[in-house]
């Protein structure tokens, strides 16, 4: 049996619930540790868009319960920077400046808002084309 390509995870805000099964907002969180698991073995890597890391620290601002929106806190801090310092578990994204938000604001007013999709979405999905174009040898997924 022959070893399974390396793929590329660019992970959105709810893959992020899911992971921290942050209350009010996770629904699967047990699926989704599976498929994380079965990712890490394959040796995939994690890519999270910036934004993304502020829409989820949002979800975990709104956390009814002080202990839990607490702890919630403690580990999205730990995890950041983790991510920061080593890569891990997830290389936060874009590593480049703020020469790419007209672009951005481009794409999204020209295609992607009449589609519906957000700002935050817009930028998940040209980082994948991003990863796609710069990592050939990877499959990558949103």
């Amino acid at each position: 049996m022959m070893p399974a390509i390396p793929a590329i995870f660019v992970l959105d805000t709810s893959y992020l619930v899911e992971l921290f099964k942050v209350p009010g907002f996770a629904q699967h969180p047990e699926k989704v540790k599976e498929r994380y698991e079965i990712a890490i073995h394959n040796n995939s890597r994690f890519y999270v868009p910036l934004p993304c890391i502020f829409e989820f620290a949002n979800h975990i601002a709104h956390v009814s319960d002080g202990n839990t929106r607490t702890d919630l806190g403690r580990k999205f801090f730990g995890t950041v920077k983790s991510c920061v310092e080593d890569e891990h578990p997830w290389i936060i994204t874009p590593s480049t400046g703020i020469e790419v938000l007209p672009e951005l604001a481009r794409a999204f007013s020209e295609q992607y808002v009449i589609q519906e999709i957000g700002l935050t979405d817009t930028f998940i999905i040209q980082e994948a084309d991003r990863l796609k174009k710069e990592k050939s040898h990877f499959k990558v997924r949103i």
